[in-house]
């Protein structure tokens, strides 16, 4: 008796796999640069959700930050990034 998974079950596999991790908006990721008030960069984040100013969001390695302020990027700047979020430590 083979265990082998034949080709086929490995593709359906994979494609709900796919289904479960892809995000419900339709697969847009927002990537945001991250600053504090005074403009030192905290890095980035990425989100499967649009970022709005009074949230909290959570960042590598158990940082909380409160969002200030959403400053979006304009889609013809061909950036990876979807914007720039000003935040607080939370």
């Amino acid at each position: 008796m083979s265990h082998t998974p034949s080709e086929k079950a490995i593709r359906l596999f994979t494609d709900r796999l796919g289904d479960a991790v892809r995000p419900l908006n339709g697969g847009a990721i927002y990537t945001y640069l991250l600053h504090l008030e005074d403009g030192s960069d905290v890095g980035t984040a990425t989100y499967a959700v649009l970022v709005r100013a009074g949230e909290e969001i959570l960042v590598g390695n158990g940082r909380r930050f409160r969002v200030l302020d959403v400053v979006p990027f304009d889609e013809e700047d061909e950036s990876p990034f979807g914007g720039l979020l000003h935040v607080e430590a939370a």
